[in-house]
């Protein structure tokens, strides 16, 4: 006989709704994207694979859990063993940059406005980042001067342009 709360769980399949996503949507009218374990499961799988990720990474996030991208790094890293290191400070841009360096992660990620933000009003441009491996961005679309800019400073890194969840979902 098993023992008070000990046993098996639940049967999960993969079509089971896993969760609801509200967001503005390309409208801007409200809609709730329902997402299956398979729907963020295949969203994992393919971040990894793409990006490369792997246990050895460690992202700085920027990005709150509750919006769909920040989740999205956090299934992902962990899914092959990563580190997220969560960072709050974004108000004060420097910071976000003294945290990547003191903790050597290898990514960062944000939304595009993140992207201006560092490079208009923190000392990115005059920083190497030696420990960073990749730069991710989705939840918008990034300028393509904004692009240019990130490239040109930091040639041997590497850029991912991404959509997400809610974008690639079948709702």
């Amino acid at each position: 006989m098993a023992e008070a709360g000990i046993g098996r769980g639940p049967c999960v399949k993969g079509t089971d709704l896993s969760s609801i996503i509200y967001t503005s949507g390309t409208t801007g009218d409200p809609l709730g994207v329902l997402l299956s374990h398979r729907n963020i499961l295949s969203n994992s799988r393919s971040i990894v694979k793409y990006s490369g990720i792997s246990g050895r990474d460690s992202v700085c996030c920027v990005l709150p859990f509750y919006y769909i991208y920040g989740l999205s790094l956090l299934f992902s890293h962990f899914m092959v063993g990563g580190t997220v290191v969560i960072e709050n400070g974004f108000m004060y841009p420097n910071t976000v940059l003294d945290t990547i360096e003191k903790l050597q992660t290898t990514g960062f990620a944000g939304v595009s406005s993140h992207y201006a933000m560092l490079l208009g009003l923190s000392g990115l441009r005059t920083r190497r980042l030696p420990s960073l491996r990749y730069f991710m961005q989705a939840g918008d679309s990034m300028p393509p001067r904004t692009t240019r800019e990130l490239i040109r400073l930091f040639p041997k890194k590497r850029l991912y342009l991404m959509y997400g969840l809610t974008e690639a979902s079948p709702s």
